[in-house]
């Protein structure tokens, strides 16, 4: 659609964001012949950032950009009516889908999605459940879809 006052132009840019807060609950087995007594920190460690997996313009819902990444925890414990202490470590792989709620069009050529930590992983909540600690976990996870969009502009002289 090019005039002499209007020129189509094609950009990147950015077509749509959007976030997340995921909760990942973790139970972290104590050896059997170990009787913990309380908890005593807890936290996480080794944070892959995560990664935008193959994305492609969806149908006409469906905005969403897959991603997977993981981080370690670590739970002090004290065990022996608290003259021993030991530390639990787990790891967490995730595989989300992020959706993409704030979109601005349909992109016209092929897009790229990235993905990000928006805010550091927070422990919420830690407990013992027998002879298991129960680690839960808070991450916000960001994603962004780039791809090339047509624009009308108008020529001035």
């Amino acid at each position: 659609m090019e005039s002499n006052n209007h020129r189509e132009i094609i950009v990147k840019t950015t077509c749509g964001r959007g976030s997340k807060v995921i909760e990942y609950v973790k139970y972290m087995e104590l050896p059997k012949d170990v009787k913990a007594d309380c908890v005593m920190g807890c936290t996480i460690t080794n944070v892959e950032r995560p990664k935008a997996l193959k994305w492609k313009v969806p149908e006409k819902s469906r905005y969403y950009v897959p991603v997977k990444g993981s981080f370690n925890l670590h739970a002090w414990y004290g065990f022996n009516n608290g003259h021993d202490t030991a530390v639990a470590t787990a790891s967490v792989v995730y595989h989300e889908n992020i959706p993409i709620l704030e979109r601005s069009g349909r992109p016209v050529g092929p897009v790229t999605a990235s993905a990000d930590i928006e805010d550091a992983p927070k422990i919420a909540d830690v407990t013992l459940e027998g002879n298991k600690i129960k680690v839960v976990a808070l991450i916000k996870i960001a994603a962004t879809v780039v791809g090339d969009a047509r624009l009308v502009v108008e020529v001035v002289e």
